[in-house]
Formats: C-alpha cells, structure tokens, sequence
C-alpha cells in the first residue's frame, strides 16, 4: 500500500493512479526518436511526461511498432511511476488471456491499471 501527500494521505495506489489519469499532461520532448531495443523487430519510442500536481514522480509514454510484422504491431502505454496505467495493444500478434476475468483477447484492445 502506497501512502502519499499531495492533498493529504492516499489510501491506495488505485486512487492514485486514477488522480493521475484525469491530471492535465504535455509531453516535454523536444522530438521523437524511435530506436530499436532488446528486440531488433522492435522500435521504441519514450516520451517523457509532466502532470499537473504529481511532480517529482516518474510519468512517460511509450509507443512500440513491430518493424517486420505483417499487419503490423503497435503498442502505446502510459507510464506512472513505472508501472503502466493505460495501455493500447494495436493487433496483438496472439491471442492471450485476461488474468482476472479469464476472457481470451485476439484483437485491438484498452487496458486500464489495474485490469490488464
């Protein structure tokens, strides 16, 4: 359980997140630069973000484009502290499974913290 102040203390990290989401952002890049990573398939590019009232925490962007896949592979994520709070996965390369409700996910889809 994370405890904080920013208008006093903070029960969860759930509710944090969520401050977090409806805070005002802007990226402050002054470009984009896609590079490849771990994986050569991959490109990777970070955007590093500010919120209004959660200074001093990490909050950055990332997007992923698979470079050999046909259709293409895109992913976007937006990151609080390193942990990713709202995701994007643009034509998943299989199918994989929902942990909490089981379900079997094959196409473009929405995750939000902490339903992945």
């Amino acid at each position: 359980m994370l405890r904080t102040t920013l208008d006093g203390p903070l029960d969860d990290f759930a509710e944090l997140v969520e401050r977090f989401l409806r805070a005002p952002k802007r990226c402050v890049n002054r470009s984009i630069r896609w590079r490849t990573g771990n994986h050569p398939d991959y490109a990777v590019a970070r955007l590093h973000l500010l919120a209004d009232g959660f200074e001093g925490y990490r909050t950055r962007v990332e997007m992923a484009a698979h470079l050999k896949r046909d259709p293409r592979k895109f992913q976007f994520a937006l990151l609080f502290n390193n942990t990713r709070v709202l995701a994007l996965d643009v034509g998943p390369a299989r199918s994989h499974k929902n942990l909490l409700t089981g379900k079997s996910i094959a196409c473009s889809h929405w995750q939000v913290y902490p339903l992945y």
